[in-house]
């Protein structure tokens, strides 16, 4: 996670290839200017290496595979809506 007590912002687009890459440099760009902390996902089929960030965005990639054992089974119950800004 990125340092600080600045809100948190999530941005990710997808786990597999839909030629995404300009979106997400925009995304981080765009995120660099702003007073958060972003933390922004990407799945195999972007490096988060290969994206430029500013200091307060963090690119981490998510191994999706890895990730469907942790989800439990049947539906899960409706977030609580929450105004961050």
């Amino acid at each position: 996670m990125p340092e600080g007590d600045a809100p948190l912002v999530l941005a990710g687009l997808s786990s597999s290839f839909m030629n995404q890459r300009t979106q997400l440099d925009r995304i981080a760009e765009a995120l660099g200017t702003l007073p958060v902390r972003g933390l922004m996902t990407t799945g195999p089929a972007v490096d988060p290496a290969t994206i430029r960030a500013s200091g307060n965005v963090l690119i981490a990639a998510v191994d999706v595979a890895a990730l469907r054992g942790l989800r439990p089974k049947g539906r899960c119950p409706p977030a609580e809506p929450r105004r961050l800004i």
